[in-house]
């Protein structure tokens, strides 16, 4: 009778070995083989983990001559050349979206501070670090004033030697760009499409009441306003549409059907033309959290106070992981092993450190 137990009980433990197994491996596979419920930023940082460890693993700097040669060679990890950062660049960017025959905002210069150089017929520029996360290093000079501080210089060679003294303690790694200028009374309104295998179903708008201060817009690719990011501290009602927005969102359509793939794509409105300039790219927006968490000391304790703004709501991240399903690598035939060797991929991203 006790060995009829002793078998009784070895076979339920063995069921429930199988049981757990077989769940464990089911939860793994959650993102392989139903997708249906993942949110956008999931998506980002799976993808991430898959570029990481198949694509590109270094700078590869795409001119005129060698784009089609580019998109060949790394075939459908092509995007990650075209990100402005990472292992991309913003004159990839530029270089791509010029070959697609966008309007873009011109690039004169992008290296280190040491071979910083200005056209001297520019009068009209932007100087700014491209891989800090704050806005300090931007220097924007109409008329060769600079309009931020309200210093005035006589011809770019002065503004260089101002430039290089003030920010002379950056880490020697700094890259720097100068850019067109994009005319507005204080800065230009920047759309943001959130653009997938050529369909933009979202669009982040930024509006600028101050050189320094932003309010921050929701809007779909019919320009309805779906909601205001800190709608109690914004008191308008949205942003009129800009002449130049259908032009654009066929342009971002473009780029990211050439792709394959997800990529928001950042466009700044030219006030004198109507025409919205292509500036930059990003695969990775907001490090894959679009949501942004900071603390402040409470004036009457001391303690941190913990804060959170929320860029998309839940609805959203819903929405956008659909979208994005129908692109690589999330549609590829081999996208089952594709996930399963990123899992080998743990080094924590860089930009973490900036978004929490």
């Amino acid at each position: 009778m006790n060995s009829l137990y002793v078998k009784i009980l070895v076979f339920i433990v063995f069921i429930l070995l199988v049981y757990f197994m077989l769940n464990s491996s089911n939860k793994k596979e959650k993102f392989v083989n139903d997708m249906s419920g993942n949110r956008f930023d999931d998506l980002l940082m799976i993808r991430r983990r898959i570029e990481r460890v198949m694509g590109p693993k270094e700078l590869v700097k795409l001119s005129v001559n060698n784009i089609s040669e580019m998109m060949s060679k790394f075939n459908d990890f092509f995007y990650v050349l075209v990100d402005s950062g990472n292992v991309g660049s913003k004159m990839n960017a530029y270089y791509f979206a010029n070959h697609l025959g966008m309007d873009t905002v011109n690039k004169y210069y992008i290296g280190n501070m040491e071979g910083l150089t200005i056209p001297p017929f520019l009068k009209n520029f932007v100087i700014k670090p491209i891989n800090l996360s704050s806005s300090r290093g931007l220097l924007i000079i109409k008329d060769r004033v600079d309009i931020l501080d309200n210093n005035v210089f006589d011809n770019n060679n002065d503004i260089l030697f101002y430039y290089s003294n003030k920010y002379s303690d950056f880490p020697e790694d700094t890259q720097f760009i100068v850019e067109e200028f994009i005319n507005n009374d204080i800065r230009p309104l920047q759309v943001n499409f959130y653009s997938f295998n050529g369909k933009s179903p979202l669009l982040k708008v930024t509006e600028w009441h101050d050189f320094n201060k932003q309010w921050n817009y929701i809007y779909d690719d019919k320009w309805n306003l779906l909601y205001k990011v800190e709608p109690k501290m914004n008191p308008n009602n949205g942003v009129p549409k800009p002449k130049g927005l259908e032009k654009a969102l066929q342009s971002a359509n473009k780029l990211s059907k050439t792709i394959g793939t997800f990529i928001r794509i950042d466009f700044l409105l030219d006030n004198d033309s109507g025409v919205l300039k292509m500036n930059e790219t990003s695969i990775l927006p907001f490090c894959g959290t679009h949501k942004m968490v900071w603390e402040t000391d409470d004036t009457e304790t001391g303690e941190k106070v913990q804060h959170e703004k929320l860029i998309f709501t839940e609805e959203v991240q819903q929405m956008l992981g659909k979208e994005f399903q129908n692109c690589f690598p999330f549609n590829h035939e081999d996208y089952k092993n594709m996930y399963k060797k990123s899992l080998e991929y743990n080094i924590p991203e860089p930009c973490r450190s900036h978004y929490k």
